[in-house]
């Protein structure tokens, strides 16, 4: 019954765009993925609104482009701004079956990072799968993983799941000097937050695995399998929300995979989807 549905389903389409972007779509479903801007600047209905946050907005010596991108975690290794190499960076990208390989061509100068990104959308489902591949480039052992950051546009509520535990009792935690003021409440195993007057981010340690947020009648999901027994970055936060300051207006889904100790040469993986659905 399975096969004879897929059978059955719209192909996928990938095809180049004018200016060097492509566009990859299955009739439900539609992304569009720049090379130049080293990342997904599109995901949505076809024909309908960006869920996507898109922008050419200069923020503290950093062009945010909007949009689905990578970064090496932690953060605290690198500081700010993010590294050019891979942000926007110099991506090379070939069609591949459902979907576009994309690589970075030079490591991070700071981190050594190198990037491969398999962005491939479902058959018959209004899901993109991102494969994430982070590849120490330097000369030196590293400790580092793949974190995917997602821009959404105006959302009107986000999602994160609460994980309880001797460290974090109230099943979240709060970064640097955010607080709660950005929360509507925390409920059913769940934390809802709305547009902040500031930027404020929230973290999660929840074995479920995703982040969440409503926009344009879409509810937009970002999910990975969390390992219980792994080191996620930042005291073991592996979903990540952050919302900028209300005039700016977008909010992150964010996932970070298990931290690895990788050799010059050695790599880790985060394998997500992204969907969304009414």
């Amino acid at each position: 019954m399975i096969a004879a549905l897929l059978l059955l389903a719209p192909a996928v389409l990938v095809e180049p765009l004018p200016g060097g972007a492509w566009r990859i779509s299955n009739g439900q479903a539609e992304a569009v993925v720049n090379p130049a801007l080293g990342r997904i600047i599109r995901f949505g209905w076809p024909g309908g609104p960006n869920l996507l946050w898109e922008s050419n907005l200069e923020m503290s010596g950093w062009q945010n482009y909007g949009g689905d991108k990578v970064w090496p975690a932690p953060q605290a290794d690198w500081s700010w701004p993010p590294e050019t190499e891979y942000d926007p960076g110099e991506w090379a990208l070939e069609r591949i079956p459902r979907g576009v390989l994309m690589r970075t061509l030079r490591p991070g100068a700071k981190t050594g990072a190198l990037f491969e990104r398999r962005i491939q959308m479902h058959p018959g489902l209004p899901i993109l799968e991102c494969q994430t591949v982070l590849t120490n480039g330097g000369p030196a052992p590293r400790r580092m993983s793949p974190w995917q950051i997602i821009q959404i546009d105006r959302p009107s509520e986000v999602w994160l799941p609460l994980a309880p535990s001797a460290q974090r009792p109230r099943g979240y935690a709060v970064y640097g000097d955010a607080d709660d003021s950005g929360l509507t409440r925390a409920v059913d195993g769940q934390l809802l937050i709305r547009s902040a007057d500031k930027g404020m981010k929230y973290g999660s340690a929840s074995p479920e695995g995703w982040v969440m947020a409503k926009a344009h009648g879409a509810e937009i999901r970002l999910w990975s399998r969390f390992y219980a027994w792994a080191d996620y970055p930042d005291g073991g936060l592996a979903q990540q929300i952050y919302t900028s300051p209300a005039d700016i207006g977008y909010v992150e889904l964010e996932l970070a995979g298990p931290l690895k100790t990788l050799a010059p040469g050695e790599s880790t993986r985060l394998d997500t989807q992204l969907s969304f659905g009414r």
